[in-house]
């Protein structure tokens, strides 16, 4: 939920691909995944991503900028009420 927020406020996102996180935000072009790793050297593997995918938004604020804009445009355009109110009406309605 929080990487839905963050994207809906239009901020990029770096998260790590856990449970439904790739399936409900369109991160490919607009923000960055970590995959997430079980074991220790796996986990500095991806503190090193973190640090790495955070560093080039901060190095490049047009692109963090540009990303966060199009995440807020796809939450608007996917889940603001306008759009999923009719959605609910019809499944509630409509069985």
């Amino acid at each position: 939920m929080t990487v839905l927020e963050a994207a809906a406020c239009g901020v990029p996102i770096v998260s790590t691909a856990v449970g439904v996180v790739p399936e409900i935000t369109p991160i490919k072009d607009r923000g960055f995944l970590i995959d997430e790793y079980h074991n220790e050297e796996g986990r500095l593997r991806a503190v090193e991503q973190f640090r790495e995918k955070i560093q080039t938004l901060a190095d490049n604020p047009a692109m963090a900028y540009e990303y966060g804009q199009e995440l807020r445009q796809f939450m608007v355009d996917n889940h603001s009420w306008k759009t999923l109110a009719p959605k609910w009406l019809e499944y509630v309605i409509g069985g």
